[in-house]
């Protein structure tokens, strides 16, 4: 759920709000794909332009080859299994429609991506081919944060952890000190000491 109030700063700016965020490089992968991420009755296509639809929109139209076209390049590239472009994004498995979210992000180009339980709700093949893509972001130069409950996916996938309780930041874990026993004492409410 986002939040109802706060700003985003990023390199000496401040942004209030998803659109600001968004033209200055600021992604968000929602935690719920079928609620706030995706649009169920449009088509992968659709979806996968969504954030970026200046780019496949002219005079007031959709050039629809334009957007086949990126689609395509997406559903490729993230492996996404689906019959065609014109496929509804709510008939795709779990693992595809958070491919197609994450597509999404991709094309718009951001600098800094914010996933929010990632690999909620999607199969064990879909999960680690999730991982590949946040490992691809970032040795291309993003910046990831990932913020989940699952301790296992913590542990296998951050570098640096900074462990909330009751709204607030708890601790921090960096490099070999991130193991489950700690994020779980800190989340917990126990301290590093």
């Amino acid at each position: 759920m986002l939040p109802s109030l706060g700003t985003i700063k990023m390199k000496g700016k401040t942004y209030r709000t998803i659109k600001g965020a968004i033209e200055n490089g600021i992604g968000w992968l929602t935690e719920d794909r079928k609620a706030t991420g995706l649009l169920l009755d449009f088509s992968v296509a659709e979806n996968t332009t969504l954030v970026n639809w200046l780019k496949v929109h002219k005079g007031g139209l959709i050039r629809k080859a334009t957007e086949n076209r990126i689609a395509q390049e997406y559903v490729d590239r993230l492996r996404v299994r689906t019959p065609n472009l014109e496929q509804y994004i709510k008939h795709l498995s779990g693992g595809n429609q958070q491919k197609v979210c994450i597509a999404k992000w991709l094309l718009a180009d951001c600098d800094v991506l914010v996933f929010s339980e990632p690999t909620r709700g999607v199969d064990v093949g879909a999960r680690g081919e999730i991982y590949t893509l946040v490992n691809e972001m970032v040795a291309g130069g993003k910046a990831v944060i990932l913020m989940s409950t699952d301790f296992d996916e913590i542990v296998g996938m951050c570098d640096r952890v900074l462990v909330m309780y009751r709204g607030r930041i708890n601790g921090e874990l960096q490099g070999e000190e991130i193991n489950k026993e700690r994020v779980i004492h800190l989340a917990s409410g126990g301290n590093l000491a």
